[in-house]
C-alpha cells in the first residue's frame, strides 16, 4: 500500500522526535565517559542513528516523489520548521557532543572508540544532508 502525504509527515515527525532522543542519549554517554572513561551505550547510539538515517532516506524519497516539499499546508510548514531546527541546531550540537566524547578517547588513546565515533559522525553527516534537502 502506498503511503499518503499524511503518513509521510507522520514518519518525518517521528524521525524528528527520535533525533531529539538521540541527543539525550549522547549526553548520557558523555557523562558516563567523563565519569568512568567509557560507555557501553555507544553501539546503541550507532544503531539508533542508523535507524533514523534509514527512515529519513525513505521519507525523503517518498516526499520528493509525492511533491510534498515545499508545501503550503500548515502541517507541512510546521514539520518544515522542526526540520530546519534539527538541521541548524540539533545536528551541530550532536556533532559537538560526539567530538567532545571523542576528545576523551583521544586522551586515552582508545582507537576502537575513536573509530566508532568517527563512523557516528559519518552517519550524522548523511542525516544532515537529508535534512538539508528536506528544508531546501
Amino acid at each position: 500500500m502506498e503511503d499518503s502525504p499524511i503518513d509521510i509527515l507522520n514518519r518525518l515527525k517521528k524521525a524528528i522526535d527520535d533525533y531529539e532522543k538521540i541527543i539525550d542519549l549522547t549526553k548520557i554517554i558523555l557523562n558516563e565517559v567523563r565519569a568512568y572513561g567509557d560507555s557501553n551505550k555507544i553501539p546503541l547510539l550507532s544503531r539508533r542513528l542508523s535507524s533514523i538515517l534509514k527512515e529519513l532516506e525513505l521519507v525523503g524519497s517518498m516526499a520528493s516523489s509525492k511533491g510534498l516539499w515545499p508545501g503550503n499546508d500548515t502541517t507541512v510548514e510546521y514539520l518544515n520548521v522542526f526540520s530546519r531546527y534539527i538541521a541548524l541546531v540539533s545536528i551541530p550540537y550532536e556533532k559537538d557532543l560526539i567530538n567532545e566524547i571523542k576528545e576523551k578517547f583521544i586522551e586515552t588513546n582508545n582507537t576502537k572508540r575513536i573509530n566508532e565515533l568517527n563512523e557516528l559522525l559519518k552517519i550524522i553527516d548523511k542525516v544532515e544532508e537529508i535534512y538539508a534537502k528536506l528544508v531546501a
